[in-house]
């Protein structure tokens, strides 16, 4: 979600604002970039091929991954203006960008497997660990993301400046646990598991306690992200 003035809401129990989604037209066999207005209950499309988006905290700037449909050569992490204008190349490749609590840095995947912490300026690029779906807490420089040791799968936290790879806490040992974000004060995390046998909607404390299935669904729920003000979680589900 990001941010907007507040307004009355039309739909969904009085949320507001906008949210920024993106959709495989099958169509038109390609990606899209949509925005949806809560007040309004209308959706608009931004543009093709760019997916992967994060909202800096402050709301002013929009991470997103432009495919080579839209980027060309160019194809990689870009950032753009919340009014959706003035968007700029930060780095050619990369997936999954996601803005430091500052929103004066990055991190992302690159198509390997690892994950590089950088600034919006395209400096400092540093390889920080392996693991795949970062997200920097919106208040420290912890990076939780999905990981792999020895076999052992699931969710980890390593701080950003660290400049030893295996210097990370475990979070989870679900195998299939993924598609972290953090909860706007910092303090929550939720997640994707397959723990009670489909992909699920989870939280979890970032001391690992207080695990909550928040989904019970025969379909496969993903992709949550969480509202500024924390009270709400939106998600991808083929329900």
């Amino acid at each position: 979600p990001a941010a907007a003035p507040a307004t009355a809401s039309t739909n969904l129990k009085g949320l507001s604002g906008r949210l920024l989604y993106s959709v495989a037209n099958n169509d038109a066999k390609r990606w899209e970039m949509w925005e949806y207005n809560f007040a309004s209950g209308s959706s608009s499309k931004v543009a093709d091929w760019r997916t992967e988006l994060d909202i800096s905290r402050d709301g002013k700037q929009i991470a997103y991954f432009a495919w080579p449909g839209d980027a060309g050569e160019k194809a990689g992490i870009w950032i753009m203006d919340s009014n959706l204008s003035n968007n700029r190349l930060v780095v050619p490749g990369g997936i999954y960008p996601v803005f430091s609590p500052g929103g004066d840095r990055l991190a992302a995947n690159s198509f390997n497997g690892d994950i590089w912490v950088f600034t919006t300026a395209a400096e400092g690029f540093r390889e920080l660990t392996r693991g795949e779906y970062p997200d920097w807490s919106p208040v420290s420089d912890e990076i939780v993301h999905r990981g792999c040791s020895g076999g052992n799968c699931g969710l980890w936290i390593i701080d950003a400046n660290s400049k030893d790879p295996n210097a990370k806490r475990r979070l989870t040992t679900g195998g299939g646990d993924g598609q972290p974000a953090w909860s706007p004060d910092g303090n929550r995390i939720v997640y994707i598991s397959k723990d009670d046998g489909n992909f699920e909607i989870y939280v979890i404390n970032k001391d690992g306690s207080g695990k909550q299935r928040l989904t019970t669904e025969a379909a496969s729920d993903g992709l949550p992200t969480w509202s500024p003000d924390g009270k709400w979680i939106a998600f991808r589900s083929d329900r």
